[in-house]
């Protein structure tokens, strides 16, 4: 089985940057988009997950300025 994942700080950092007070969860589709939906079709589009495995989005540093989405391939048929 294929999935995807996310750390708890990245999961905080997805509330944070995709939260508005004045306009509540409107941001978060535009944070999706450019911060994990693009990404990800990148590493669809020029092989990054040709041989399958997971896909884990991550906050590279303490200040969230960076997110890193990267694939994780296992070794072997999934269960």
């Amino acid at each position: 089985m294929e999935r995807a994942g996310a750390p708890a700080a990245a999961r905080e950092w997805l509330g944070e940057k995709g939260y508005d007070p004045q306009f509540g969860a409107r941001p978060m589709g535009r944070t999706i988009e450019e911060h994990l939906k693009k990404p990800l079709a990148e590493l669809l589009l020029f092989g990054g997950l040709e041989k399958g495995g997971h896909v884990v989005f991550d906050v590279a540093d303490k200040d969230g300025a960076k997110v890193v989405l990267g694939s994780i391939v296992r070794g072997g048929p999934s269960a």
